[in-house]
């Protein structure tokens, strides 16, 4: 299932990098992070709905994996580097507890 969410903000450093230079990408993901633990107006608990996954890759290569905690605030943000060694997509993907998905994809291209 894919999320109808906002489009997760993405900064990247530089979408045309030389091969071998470090390429540094931002994202941030639109999201409530519910622990579960909190209470609504009518004093009824709000039901956990957390991110529990951030994948990325490159041309279909996994570049890393991020495991979210209920711990982490709404709207997760994070930035890591990589280095540019090919050109193609990056993909971008953040799998909720409920199994909403939300994904992001841009291009890098290698010169």
């Amino acid at each position: 299932m894919t999320a109808k969410s906002t489009k997760p903000r993405i900064w990247i450093s530089n979408r045309t990098p030389q091969q071998g230079s470090v390429v540094t990408v931002k994202a941030m993901v639109m999201h409530p992070m519910e622990t579960g633990r909190r209470k609504n107006a009518h004093s009824e608990i709000i039901p956990q709905n957390i991110v529990e996954t951030f994948e990325c890759s490159l041309a279909g290569e996994l570049l890393m994996t991020w495991h979210l905690h209920p711990a982490i605030a709404q709207n997760p943000y994070l930035e890591f580097k990589f280095r540019a060694q090919k050109s193609g997509e990056l993909k971008m993907r953040w799998v909720a507890d409920d199994g909403v998905q939300i994904e992001a994809v841009e291009t890098i291209t290698v010169s």
